[in-house]
């Protein structure tokens, strides 16, 4: 059974992956990726999640590689990494704002 979500975040890929390869297994829905999370942290089934989401929480565990067609094809950051480093390097102290 897999925890999906519903709303704008039903676009995002990993949203669509799982939709497309076990649509007919989800049996739960959570509005938003927080509220996936808690659900699938309280047992409601199992989802996908950026490996940095996953293994930072505790209450969940890997049960399986990352899938390739999610990893990013160019081997950089997300932009909004980016747009923060270059906040933080035109700061005059050199730390967040």
């Amino acid at each position: 059974m897999f925890v999906g979500v519903t709303g704008e975040a039903a676009n995002i890929a990993s949203a669509r992956w799982l939709r497309a390869h076990h649509g007919d297994r989800i049996a739960v829905r959570g509005n938003n990726t927080h509220s996936v999370r808690e659900l699938v942290a309280a047992g409601a089934g199992l989802s996908i999640f950026p490996c940095f989401v996953g293994d930072s929480d505790p209450r969940l565990v890997r049960v399986a590689q990352p899938i390739p067609e999610l990893e990013p094809t160019n081997g950089s950051s997300p932009i909004t990494r980016n747009v923060t480093r270059r906040r933080y390097e035109k700061s005059p102290t050199g730390l967040p704002p």
